[in-house]
């Protein structure tokens, strides 16, 4: 068959030399092969060259569910609304407490972390009838079966509305009640969730020692029907305040719900029942806006308190005051024996082991000491502050890792001495020297007598002794000494005590002696060293223990006169 021109080009253009067809059908038959071998293979290996004819397909994730979506974009939305503003989360609190009539009162009793509180009395002198005193106890049952109130009267609160001014406001200073917020566990609550983070000035380098306290201002009577209700608040004191505290006493009512709003967020707190057997209680901070409902039946009776910031942990440093170190029974034992002229007449160091264990490796340590002493410790340290000694509270490092350096010690030590006795004169009596000084015997062919070396206990006597106290309370160190400290024990206190500063103090008289080691002890973890070794993972844990260094000052220089 003749082939025209157009084939005749068309072949020439597209025909290749045999050796790339050689090189392509090779490399063909390779890449063929490499995906066998990797389809035989069990390995895990990494894919493919890229430079491989080889493709495949990305495996695709399942859809997530409709459900699974929803919940994953309201859990953003919460997160975001924490991240913005944490205090939408805490600006207020509230709650109820239970009463002897309460149906669960039975329950709660059996728990002692519950309190229970007795019905609730209050009194007031009445602006007539010569002052004379009233009285309402609530909430009242009417009627018993086997112990349990099955109705609750309606209380004649006319008299007590009487007393109150126009706007239903009675003062403090006008009548009692035996209600305690504080014993029925209110501020504990307040305490932990609307104080932790809330901006004030008391103690901005301990937050962890603030507490609350309420102060009594008023009670407030809300008569049903009512269709403006309002409630007159105290003014916020200037100094330390962190808000408002409503306690709704157990009468009957209907409406007034507490409306309380913080940078558009808003939470009710509903107090209305036709059983009011239990206390019902809320407090906000003092910026927040509130409002009460309209009252439809019956008397919402209500204590009013301020809320304030203090310093529930160590204010008996701060007031002498308050807590007078001459009262505690300790106080006149230690006197006397300071007004004893034989008693350290030059004077020195005497050291308390602190029986309570204390965070004094935590980062606000040295900010919390010594507020934080308690029981005995703070005791010991306020009797001997009130006498005019001085007292520090400082942390004393265990030495136990370093004792083994002392036999190594002592054991080079008493090798040396065997072979050249004469290097070491503190342990040669004066009386074995020869009068010539030769340390190979006189001319005369006398020979010098060299004792033994003394024990370990006699030898570790002549060393000097102390204890390592640290200048500061610190966080958890961590060390490294060099090869120089292998043996030498000053070399390697030199270098510990670069990262763990401390005082070597010596004569110390200890007053009593310290807790064993264990966990949950008054011993911390303080510092943390890798010694040079070709074991790198050995290593060295030293403790540290709180105590009380107290300066005693000469007999002539003690002043004991009370520091009030």
């Amino acid at each position: 068959m003749a082939t025209t021109p157009s084939q005749a080009s068309e072949s020439t253009t597209n025909q290749v030399p045999p050796q790339q067809v050689s090189k392509e059908t090779s490399a063909m038959a390779s890449a063929k092969k490499a995906e066998i071998d990797e389809a035989d293979s069990d390995s895990d290996g990494p894919p493919p060259s890229p430079m491989r004819p080889y493709s495949y397909e990305k495996k695709k994730k399942p859809m997530a569910s409709l459900r699974k979506q929803a919940e994953k974009v309201v859990l953003k939305q919460l997160t975001k609304a924490l991240e913005e503003n944490s205090a939408l989360a805490r600006y207020c609190c509230g709650g109820r407490v239970l009463t002897t009539l309460s149906a669960e009162a039975s329950t709660a009793s059996k728990d002692v972390t519950v309190p229970v509180s007795p019905p609730i009395v209050l009194r007031w002198d009445g602006p007539t009838d010569n002052d004379t005193p009233r009285r309402i106890r609530l909430p009242i049952a009417v009627g018993t079966t086997k112990g349990n109130s099955v109705a609750f009267s309606v209380i004649d609160n006319s008299r007590l509305i009487k007393a109150c001014s126009p706007s239903g406001v009675l003062p403090e200073s006008q009548f009692s009640t035996n209600l305690d917020p504080h014993y029925l566990g209110i501020l504990d609550v307040v305490a932990q969730t609307i104080l932790p983070g809330f901006e004030t000035s008391l103690l901005q380098a301990r937050p962890e020692h603030r507490g609350v306290s309420a102060q009594l201002t008023h009670l407030q009577i809300h008569s049903g029907p009512l269709t403006s209700v309002k409630t007159f608040l105290p003014p916020i004191p200037a100094n330390n305040s962190l808000g408002i505290l409503l306690v709704c006493l157990p009468n009957m009512h209907q409406g007034g719900q507490l409306e309380v709003s913080n940078e558009g967020h808003s939470t009710i707190f509903d107090w209305s029942g036709a059983k009011p057997t239990d206390i019902k209680w809320a407090a906000f901070v003092g910026d927040c806006q509130h409002r009460m409902h309209p009252i439809q039946k019956g008397n919402q009776i209500m204590l009013v308190y301020n809320l304030r910031v203090t310093e529930r942990v160590g204010s008996v440093m701060q007031n002498p005051v308050l807590a007078d170190a001459a009262q505690f029974p300790l106080y006149d034992g230690v006197r006397s024996i300071l007004e004893h002229p034989g008693f350290m007449k030059e004077g020195g160091m005497i050291d308390f082991y602190c029986r309570y264990p204390y965070s004094h490796t935590a980062a606000n340590a040295a900010r919390a000491m010594p507020y934080s002493l308690t029981g005995v410790d703070l005791v010991v340290h306020n009797v001997f502050r009130s006498l005019g000694l001085e007292v520090k509270v400082r942390p004393l490092l265990d030495q136990s890792e370093l004792y083994d350096m002392d036999e190594f010690e002592y054991e080079f030590d008493r090798d040396c001495y065997g072979n050249e006795p004469w290097e070491f004169p503190e342990y040669l009596p004066n009386q074995s020297r020869c009068a010539c000084e030769s340390p190979y015997g006189c001319s005369g062919g006398c020979s010098p007598y060299y004792p033994d070396f003394p024990s370990f206990e006699e030898w570790k006597a002549r060393k000097p002794q102390g204890d390592l106290i640290g200048t500061e309370f610190r966080e958890l160190e961590f060390c490294r000494t060099s090869q120089d400290a292998i043996c030498g024990r000053e070399e390697k206190e030199s270098e510990l005590r670069a990262t763990w500063e401390w005082k070597k103090y010596r004569n110390i008289r200890w007053l009593n002696t310290p807790e064993e080691r264990e966990k949950g002890g008054p011993w911390e973890l303080a510092l943390h060293n890798t010694p040079y070794a070709e074991d790198e993972t050995y290593i060295e844990t030293f403790y540290s223990y709180v105590v009380l260094l107290i300066r005693v000052p000469k007999v002539v220089k003690r002043n004991l006169t009370v520091n009030a």
